[in-house]
This record gives C-alpha cells, structure tokens and sequence, in this order.
C-alpha cells in the first residue's frame, strides 16, 4: 500500500510475545504510516510520553506493567487517548478494569483483521475529527489573540477564557495565574468620578460604560470602554471586551480644551464665557445671588502695536492675562472678550466688591512693568445683574460703563447705572 493510502495516525502497538508483535508490525505497517513498538506497559509508557501517539492498540496481560495500569497512566496524560485493548476470553476481570477506565474499543485474541481494522478505522475518525476540532480552536485562538481588544468570558464569579491582550494588560502570564488572585474584571475598575462603575460582573453592568483601569504594561492608569454581552442560549455566560480608548479620550479633551480657550492668552474665549454667564444668571435668579461683571480694555493699544509691533502687543495681552489670572478666585471667570478687551464675572458679589476688585486690578496692570512696551494702564466699566437683565443686556450695561472710563480719561473704573 502507498504511503499516501495508509492512515495518517501514529500508532503504538504495546504486546509482549515477540511472534505475535512481530507479525502484527508486518500488518500494520500496511495500513498505518506512524507506528511505535513496545514490549511491555513499562515500556509503552514510556514511549507514550516521547512521542504521545493518536491512537494505542495494547495487549491487556503483560509482564512488568500490564496494559490496563499503562492505559491508566495514559489516561492522566490525555483523557482523549484512544486505546484499543487486546485479551483472550479468559481474561474477563480485566476486561471489566479495561471498561472501568474507558478503553474505546476491546479486540479479542485471536485478533481478527477485519475487526481490528474496523476498530482502528472508528478510532482514527474520531481522532480527524478532534484534530480538525482542535486546528479550528487554534486558528480561534490565534485570531483573538491578534485582537487589541482584551477580551475575557465568564459567569460573574470564575474566568473561563481570556485572550492574551488581556493577560498583557493586567500583568499575567496564564489564565491560572490570573484566577489565583482575582476573579472577576471589576476589581481592577478604579473608582473615579465620571466613570461607571461596578461590583461584579452580573445582570447590573450588561451593555457597558467607561472604566478606568490600571494598565500593567505601562504601570499608568488608562480609560477602556467596555462591553458585556451574554452569549446565546448560555444565560450564565458573558463576553467582555475592553477597548483602551486614552488616547482618544486625551485627543477629545484637547480638542474640548482648544474649543474654549483662547489660543494667545491660555484663558477662556468668548464662547466658553457665554455659557457660563448664561449658567451663573440662572444660579443667580434661582438662589437670588449677586453677581457682577467687570469688563477691561488696554488703553492706547494700537499705539502700542504701531510703536513697538504686533509681537509685543501680543505680549502685552498674554502678561496681562497672567497678572490678572493670579488674581481671580477659582469660583470667578476670567476671559478674553476679542481683541484688547478681557471680562472677569464675579460671582456671589455686588457692586461694591466688583468695583474694589476692579480698582485692585487697575492698580496692579499700572504698576505692573511690561516687557519693552514699559507702562500699561487699562480702563474699566462694572456692571451688577439685576432684575430683568439677560446676558446681552449685562454685557451692554458693563460695556457703556467701561467707554465712560474711557471718555472720562482712561485709567479708571466706572460703573453703570
């Protein structure tokens, strides 16, 4: 028979009469293309663990090891071992060990070829259909562990899988070094605003959220979405994935950051100020706080762009917006309104407070010595909300108050009406 005919197993063929295993090695090598001889179970043990063979054809009574303790053996190697067990009539207690352990099929001796064929052939289906089983979890597995994702499956108490982009992410080398420690994702989920959080992994955080997580590999903390599904009809069963997201998320807040504040000066722009005037005149009608608003402008600043150019004028607006930030309490806003002109919106402060605020800030710019451009003064106009008002109407109250500074000579703090 051609080798592209025989059988594509290994086979270990274990007999300890020398006649017998000699003529059954001139009739398996027919049929098979791997085989391995031993002389006893000592023996075919032995070579069972070298060569872990696909199937076993093992007479049961032998010297030195017999051939349901070598089975036994085999079988705390690979539960999955085929074995096929050769005995006379006669040997009908080991015939029952041979069930006991799970021997897949039993041969009488004398062996009839055509019932050892059947035998070997019902075997070497089942072990086609393993190794084909077994090259589809290998390609499964080899794809998912390509995925960037870390992904796991559990039942909300014990891990049953993980692929290793997880293990990576929280310092792992195997699954079991894993479970020895923890049991379930959410350990590692850090409690911080923002973010959802969870205590386990059941029915309360299906579908997903934000997490922060400590990434093992780079020993920082990380933003990951994540998801959990159940699998189909395995109710007890979820598929979490995580999907490291930092990156974007620091992307998305630069962005946010860009949007609000002015690029020259690093303080917030118009629009950032817009809203939160609009939000601390709800604040203001609702709890009936005071809240004020002071606006400012460079005297003589076009004089300075022409005098010295627009780089220093540039620097004369960031030293300015630096001196004032020093100034302005975390609970106000400071931003620039365009060109030459900043507003400050001080909350829970009427009239008075704005105004000696304003006075202050005054003083400091006049005394303040800027690079190249030397003396710089400002003027300002302070308006208090009132009923009625909006922030259109506050913004034009505070405005009129800083162009009667200016008309009444600059360098000064006027207030509306």
């Amino acid at each position: 028979m051609e080798d592209d005919q025989k059988l594509d197993i290994s086979v270990m063929y274990v007999e300890d009469e020398v006649g017998v295993r000699d003529t059954m090695a001139r009739i398996l090598n027919r049929k098979i293309k791997t085989i391995h001889f031993a002389a006893n179970g000592k023996e075919g043990l032995e070579l069972y663990k070298k060569y872990i063979p696909d199937l076993v054809i093992t007479d049961i009574r032998m010297p030195v090891m017999d051939g349901i303790e070598m089975s036994r053996e085999i079988r705390k190697i690979n539960g999955n071992a085929q074995i096929i067990a050769t005995s006379s009539y006669s040997d009908t207690e080991l015939f029952l060990d041979s069930i006991d352990i799970g021997i897949n099929r039993y041969v009488l001796k004398p062996i009839d070829m055509s019932i050892l064929y059947s035998a070997i052939d019902r075997c070497a289906d089942f072990i086609s259909l393993e190794k084909r089983a077994r090259e589809k979890i290998t390609y499964i597995q080899g794809i998912i562990d390509f995925q960037e994702n870390a992904l796991a499956i559990t039942d909300g108490v014990d891990s049953k899988y993980v692929n290793r982009a997880f293990l990576d992410l929280f310092g792992y080398e195997t699954l079991d070094g894993f479970k020895k420690e923890h049991t379930c994702i959410s350990e590692f989920f850090i409690k911080e605003e923002g973010f959802l959080h969870t205590g386990d992994c059941t029915d309360d955080i299906l579908n997903g959220g934000r997490a922060l997580i400590i990434d093992r590999r780079r020993n920082e903390n990380r933003v990951f979405l994540y998801r959990i599904n159940r699998f189909p009809n395995e109710r007890n069963l979820r598929l979490v994935s995580l999907t490291d997201v930092t990156d974007m998320e620091n992307e998305k807040k630069r962005f946010e950051t860009l949007s609000v504040m002015d690029s020259l000066t690093q303080i917030y722009n118009r629009l950032k100020l817009n809203e939160l005037i609009d939000y601390e005149i709800v604040r203001a009608k609702r709890f009936e706080h005071n809240l004020s608003l002071l606006m400012f402008d460079i005297d003589n600043f076009k004089r300075i762009n022409d005098t010295f150019g627009h780089q220093v004028g540039d620097s004369v607006l960031k030293e300015i917006a630096g001196l004032v930030s020093k100034s302005v309490r975390s609970t106000n806003t400071f931003a620039r309104w365009g060109g030459e002109e900043f507003v400050v919106l001080i909350v829970e402060t009427a009239m008075e407070g704005a105004k000696t605020y304003a006075e202050k800030l005054r003083g400091d710019i006049e005394k303040y010595r800027f690079n190249i451009a030397g003396n710089v003064t400002c003027s300002f106009g302070v308006a208090q909300f009132m009923d009625g008002d909006d922030m259109e109407s506050l913004v034009t109250r505070a405005d009129e108050a800083l162009y009667k500074a200016k008309d009444g000579g600059r360098n000064r703090v006027c207030t509306s009406s």
